[in-house]
């Protein structure tokens, strides 16, 4: 099994066969497969811009075609010395934010990261995880049981002994508790270990794959096909395994409909970057404004934009990104947009429509302070500091971009726009007004 290594808007030439395994670029057979991924997913993975080039879109992680895997990353700032392995880094710190996964990501792993593709790191961290906890004990449910037993267990059931054992006086029916594994939790963890059995490259990483899956053999393999492993929750008892949860409910919500099917010729484990930055970054504002003792809320929909006249009826929800209270009052409202914003532009790449969805919180929410977050990239020049007011409304709009090289810095980067935010005076005369860059 070969991979390729592209990044987000990459553009990739067609080829009618591959000159080497390892070349960059896909067949005419290999196209066709993704259109079919593309199709059963139902989004738009790439665009084919001319007969013999097509362009990805925002999706990163894993695409199987045939004997070849293409592993998609964002296009994100990175010292050249380091390049894709600090982007796999990157990008794998980012989903487990995102996904509310709080685990520490040890050496081994990131060590890995220049060597494998970064859904083989992520599955071995989950391995070290889930291990660690298996070492504490499997988690055992209990679950109500019927049977005919030969000596009395639980409560004995009169009418069903009278209907059934009338003539078999020796068996009692019976009603109790039984102790077993085999309960939702770990369905979830047997069918995600079984999914990435069938997935991941790497020898070391198949091997531990195949030892946890010998801890889960009462426990019964359930289909992906149904909903119910999102469904999963967790009692008092078992939140130790609230990381391995979610890492494994975060790895089935991006398989595609392929490998449920049973088939891997063709698949894709996928995630929009659009929904990971915008959970990434509102995760990451809500731990860090918690130390000013701020409130978070993070897809909120409190608010309509407008009712029906005479019968009151709510008509649009407003479901901003972020909210940011000071107790009840409301202090910011942010939107967070995986997008490239142009130094060089006229309206710096900005949107219309965003623009007028962020005067519809500001309407909504009663709220002059508005926050619109993006991605940095050097190559497009620094937009980030602009401030944007609404003509006749004493609103103002900051246009933060967020450095995603060093994710450690994050969080002060949005400490900083925030207060810009909340603090910005709108300028007098001007519809677009930079009131200082950075």
């Amino acid at each position: 099994m070969s991979i390729i290594t592209l990044v987000e808007y990459e553009r990739v030439p067609i080829r009618a066969e591959l000159e080497t395994v390892d070349d960059h670029a896909l067949s005419t057979s290999e196209l066709d497969a993704l259109y079919g991924v593309s199709a059963r997913l139902g989004i738009e993975i790439f665009q084919q811009t001319g007969r013999a080039e097509v362009r990805f879109q925002q999706y990163v992680g894993l695409i199987r075609l045939g004997r070849r895997n293409i592993e998609l990353l964002p296009k994100i700032e990175s010292p050249t010395d380091k390049g894709p392995t600090l982007i796999r880094e990157n990008l794998l710190r980012m989903l487990l934010i995102a996904r509310d996964v709080d685990v520490h990501l040890p050496s081994s792993v990131l060590a890995e990261l220049a060597h494998v593709n970064w859904l083989d790191a992520l599955v071995r961290l989950f391995c070290l995880e889930l291990s660690e906890q298996i070492r504490r004990g499997l988690m055992r449910r209990y679950r109500l049981e019927e049977d005919d037993l030969h000596v009395v267990r639980g409560r004995i059931l009169v009418e069903q002994q009278v209907t059934r054992n009338i003539i078999h006086r020796e068996r009692i029916a019976c009603e109790f508790d039984e102790l077993d594994e085999n309960h939702a939790l770990n369905q979830l963890f047997k069918l995600a270990l079984s999914r990435m059995l069938r997935l991941i490259e790497a020898q070391s990483v198949q091997r531990e794959v195949r030892e946890l899956l010998v801890s889960f053999g009462a426990v019964e393999l359930k289909p992906l096909s149904e909903d119910w492993w999102k469904r999963v929750e967790l009692d008092r008892l078992a939140t130790r395994f609230e990381p391995t949860k979610n890492m494994a409910q975060m790895f089935l919500s991006g398989l595609s409909p392929d490998l449920a099917g049973g088939r891997d010729d063709s698949f894709a484990l996928l995630f929009d970057m659009n929904e990971l930055f915008e959970g990434y970054i509102g995760r990451q504002l809500r731990q860090r404004l918690a130390l000013e003792r701020l409130t978070v809320k993070l897809q909120e929909q409190r608010h309509y934009l407008v009712r029906a006249l005479g019968t009151g009826v709510p008509l649009i929800k407003l479901k901003p990104d972020i909210v940011v209270r000071c107790g009840t009052r409301t202090e910011c409202v942010a939107d967070t947009k995986w997008k490239r914003l142009w130094l060089s532009d006229s309206k710096f790449g900005l949107k219309e429509n965003d623009i007028y969805q962020m005067l519809a919180y500001a309407q909504g929410y009663r709220c002059d302070h508005l926050l619109m977050l993006y991605p940095y990239h050097g190559e497009a020049g620094d937009v980030s500091g602009l401030v944007l007011e609404y003509e006749g409304r004493p609103t103002s709009v900051v246009i933060g971009q967020i450095r995603l090289d060093d994710l450690r810095t994050v969080p002060a980067q949005l400490a900083s726009l925030y207060h810009q935010a909340i603090g910005a005076a709108p300028a007098a005369t001007s519809e677009f007004v930079a009131v200082g860059t950075s």
